[in-house]
C-alpha cells in the first residue's frame, strides 16, 4: 500500500519514520487496516507500543480515507435522488453516506450560539457590617436516642 497518498504532504508536518514504522504503515492494507496485525507483520515484538508510535500517521490516514470516501458518499446520495431504478440496501447506503458526509463536515454544520441577553442591571450589595457577639450560656439537650 502506498500510504504516502493518505499522509499529509507538507514537509513541515511529516516526520521521519523508522524502517519498521514505515513497514507497519505499508502492512495496513494487507492487514485489513488492523494496526496491531500490521505491527506484528512489520516485526514488532510489542505491537501496542508500535501503534502508539505512529498514532499521528494512523489518524492522518483515517481522516484522508474518510475525506476521499466523501466523494463516493455524495455521489451515492446523488444517485439515490436521480435514479428511477430500485436499489438494493437503499436505507443502509443512505445512512453510511450521511455518516461519512457528517464526519467530513460537509452535510451537517452545527453552530453553537453562545450569545446571551442579560436583562437587568448591576445589583449593588450593602456594605458589610460586623455582627455583635452576644455572651451567654448553653446546655446540651438530649434527643432521647441514648
Amino acid at each position: 500500500m502506498n500510504t504516502d497518498k493518505y499522509l499529509p504532504s507538507n514537509k513541515h508536518t511529516k516526520r521521519k519514520l523508522t524502517v519498521m514504522q514505515n513497514s507497519l504503515l505499508d502492512n495496513l492494507e494487507t492487514s485489513g487496516y488492523n494496526p496491531l496485525l500490521a505491527a506484528e507483520r512489520a516485526g514488532y515484538k510489542h505491537p501496542p507500543s508500535a501503534v502508539s508510535s505512529v498514532r499521528q500517521e494512523l489518524i492522518a490516514i483515517a481522516e484522508n480515507m474518510v475525506a476521499s470516501d466523501s466523494m463516493i458518499a455524495a455521489r451515492t446520495l446523488h444517485d439515490v435522488l436521480t435514479s428511477d431504478v430500485p436499489m438494493k440496501n437503499l436505507k443502509e447506503k443512505i445512512d453510511v453516506a450521511k455518516t461519512i458526509l457528517d464526519r467530513t463536515g460537509i452535510a451537517r454544520k452545527e453552530i453553537l450560539d453562545v450569545n446571551q441577553t442579560i436583562k437587568g442591571g448591576v445589583f449593588v450589595l450593602p456594605a458589610k457590617t460586623t455582627s455583635e457577639l452576644i455572651e451567654g450560656e448553653f446546655r446540651e439537650v438530649s434527643t432521647g436516642d441514648t
